[in-house]
């Protein structure tokens, strides 16, 4: 009988928690799924534990392959699933028991091409990102939604809290970009542009561990390979223009192009690091928005400024971010803004007590030119 989902579960190294993965995922109370494990060539005893467990439940499918990454593993897994619905989950993490059965209800009940449930966060490290992570992952609509821009940059990007349709994947050939950090950006953004609708739960139905080495712990304490946050954009506007998507989201991709060439930036390694970012923004920039007649005037400037490259571009963006605690300081020219907390999904910055930013609604709204 064909499975109603396939869960796609990477693993990699993953010992003390698999077990607890595995067994969310056997006990769902919707049984008409298949459960695809990718051993993305693990060096500890995760393999056995897949192996202890494989024989006890026909669902359960195992497939070993040398270390490729999770992009790679997810890929493999796409490309064995067998549903009409796609879902994933880390191999830290875990299931609540219905989490399942309420997310094809949603789905299939109303029709719409994706739905996203709420995420509980468990912190054995990262505690500073806790105020940051409950506003990121809050669900911040109800029910049946059209996709817009809007509805795009108000809902997190991560892989797992969600169920996609196969179709969707295929038609428009959505894949994991291998070999790049931030895989879950591209692939959330570009299934989200080539789908009409949404529907959201705010159950807390996934279970998001956050430990000490993990993927997303490591974002914003690496200084290194962010150029991928940068290649994640360019391959996001690549896509666009293939699958006739550039006119309906050109306002998005600049957006996006902007905000991921700003984090890479931020957090480059080296100067060598940051001026190869600034020459590869340079070139893309040049050549997709060689008049940006279409974008607003303010967001038009910075793309502009993206082209000329350069040192120019980088004293440009004179930011830095430092976090400790909850506490976010984001520095300007030297100068600390305070970051103050969220509330009605609205933050504000201010320097010398004047408001230079108010990030709330579509984009970010700035009463300085040179930031957003």
């Amino acid at each position: 009988m064909t499975p109603l989902i396939s869960i796609i579960v990477p693993v990699y190294n993953v010992q003390p928690y698999l077990r607890q993965c595995i067994e969310s995922l056997i006990e769902q109370t919707l049984h008409d799924i298949e459960i695809i494990f990718v051993d993305d060539g693990s060096t500890d005893d995760s393999g056995k534990i897949l192996a202890e467990y494989a024989p006890l439940d026909e669902r359960i499918r195992v497939v070993t392959r040398e270390n490729g990454g999770q992009s790679a593993a997810r890929n493999t897994g796409l490309d064995m699933a067998r549903a009409p619905f796609i879902m994933f989950c880390d191999s830290d993490d875990w299931y609540e028991t219905t989490m399942c059965a309420q997310m094809f209800a949603a789905i299939s009940t109303s029709e719409c091409d994706i739905a996203v449930c709420g995420t509980q966060i468990h912190y054995e490290s990262d505690l500073e990102f806790e105020d940051s992570d409950r506003q990121y992952y809050k669900i911040k609509f109800e029910g049946e939604q059209s996709i817009n821009e809007f509805v795009i940059l108000r809902t997190d990007v991560s892989a797992w809290n969600k169920v996609y349709r196969k179709s969707i994947i295929d038609q428009f050939g959505i894949r994991f970009p291998e070999g790049l950090k931030y895989e879950d950006a591209y692939f959330f953004n570009a299934y989200m542009m080539c789908s009409r609708s949404a529907f959201y739960l705010q159950e807390k139905l996934y279970h998001y561990r956050r430990r000490p080495g993990s993927t997303m712990s490591d974002t914003f304490k690496r200084k290194e390979r962010s150029s991928d946050h940068l290649r994640v954009a360019i391959l996001l506007c690549e896509f666009c223009e293939t699958r006739q998507r550039n006119e309906k989201y050109s306002l998005l991709l600049a957006f996006l192009f902007f905000d991921y060439y700003l984090f890479a930036c931020l957090f480059a390694g080296s100067k060598e690091e940051k001026a190869y970012i600034a020459a590869v923004g340079a070139t893309f920039a040049r050549e997709h928005w060689a008049n940006p007649t279409n974008l607003p005037p303010s967001l038009a400037r910075k793309i502009q400024l993206i082209k000329q490259g350069g040192r120019r571009t980088l004293n440009a963006f004179p930011l830095r971010i430092t976090e400790t605690f909850g506490e976010k300081k984001l520095y300007f020219f030297w100068i600390p803004l305070l970051k103050i907390k969220y509330w009605d999904d609205c933050v504000k910055y201010f320097l010398f007590g004047r408001l230079l930013i108010r990030v709330s609604g579509k984009f970010a709204e700035t009463d300085n030119e040179g930031i957003k």
